[in-house]
């Protein structure tokens, strides 16, 4: 008999074992457990595997583990985040390591000096004994696999290629999670770019055209703010790859960026702890999340966002608002 724990169900499902739990209290036709011992409830895989395709298309069901390696190409790592959440799996941090690999013992008289980095050789009761040492420092990418791994091993990161309304439910502020995203710079870059070379033309556009006073100063605080932004940190829409309508607000540091601004954008997977989620009827703007933005008042930054959801005439600059259902994460990494 195959059993299965929460874990495993949710991973069979794609989703976290706080919606399995809501599962079992909501659908009075989810599996019995077929035991109950002190680790928690177990369920026999097939009748799980039965009822998630009973359900459709509302679960995908995902029976393969995964791979025992991830060769990844990271395009953001917050190595400093890294490392401080590393430091609490393993009571510090540490730059480099001593490895030692022995090669194959063989019977042999006397004694040789071995031939490359590190090599020595000792005699052991007529056996000969080959070992090589090295130092093997610490990158940004190994302390994150590393990380990874304890988190893996202590069921701390949600792994989440599909969304629905009952996952979302299930997540909380403070939990880690990987999902596959979309991720786009926010129209304010662009409409801040777009301010910056229009405000060297606007001699030329005054001669063509009358431009009040509000419009010229609204173009000159675009103008600054663009030099600002561009030095500064940097904040993305990140769009749940299987579900787009689930969007993230995900600042992120610049000099933790692997890749020029503009190629951020694309389709990566993101690992990121939920700083809040967002509530019925509220609302985030990157606007308000890019430095400076708050020397704004009220009225301009509502007039920005009115701009940038409208924008100019057959021009689509994205998107800078993010609402429910939604949320602001803190950033590990990002990479294909």
């Amino acid at each position: 008999m195959d059993l299965v724990g929460l874990a495993e169900v949710a991973a069979m499902a794609a989703t976290t074992k706080q919606a399995v739990s809501n599962w079992r209290s909501r659908h009075p036709d989810f599996p019995a457990p077929a035991a109950n011992p002190k680790s928690g409830p177990v369920f026999r895989r097939n009748e799980v595997a039965a009822w998630l395709r009973r359900r459709g298309t509302e679960v995908e069901i995902h029976d393969r583990a995964r791979p025992a390696r991830v060769l990844r190409h990271f395009k953001y790592l917050n190595t400093d985040l890294v490392r401080e959440f590393l430091a609490q799996f393993e009571g510090g941090i540490f730059d480099e390591e001593q490895v030692r690999t022995e090669g194959t013992r063989h019977k042999r008289l006397g004694a040789g000096v071995g031939v490359g980095p590190a090599m020595v050789s000792a005699d052991l009761g007529g056996e000969k004994v080959t070992g090589q040492e090295r130092v093997q420092r610490q990158t940004g990418a190994s302390e994150f696999a590393r990380l990874y791994e304890h988190l893996q091993q202590d069921d701390l990161i949600q792994a989440l290629p599909n969304f629905d309304e009952v996952i979302w439910a299930g997540l909380a502020p403070g939990e880690i999670v990987e999902v596959p995203v979309v991720v786009a710079l926010p129209g304010i870059l662009k409409l801040l770019q777009l301010a910056a070379g229009f405000q060297a033309l606007l001699p030329m556009v005054e001669a063509a055209s009358p431009v009040t006073a509000q419009q010229k100063d609204m173009l000159k605080i675009m103008g600054d703010f663009s030099a600002v932004v561009d030095t500064g940190p940097l904040t993305v829409i990140a769009a749940a790859a299987a579900a787009p309508r689930f969007k993230m607000v995900v600042p992120l540091v610049r000099e933790y960026l692997r890749v020029p601004q503009d190629s951020i954008e694309g389709e990566v997977t993101l690992v990121a702890k939920i700083q809040r989620k967002l509530n019925k009827g509220e609302t985030v703007s990157a606007v308000e999340l890019f430095p400076g933005m708050n020397r704004l008042g009220r009225k301009q930054l509502d007039s920005l966002n009115r701009s940038l959801r409208g924008g100019p005439p057959g021009m689509d600059l994205g998107v800078s608002t993010v609402s429910y259902p939604g949320a602001v994460m803190t950033t590990v990494g990002i990479f294909q």
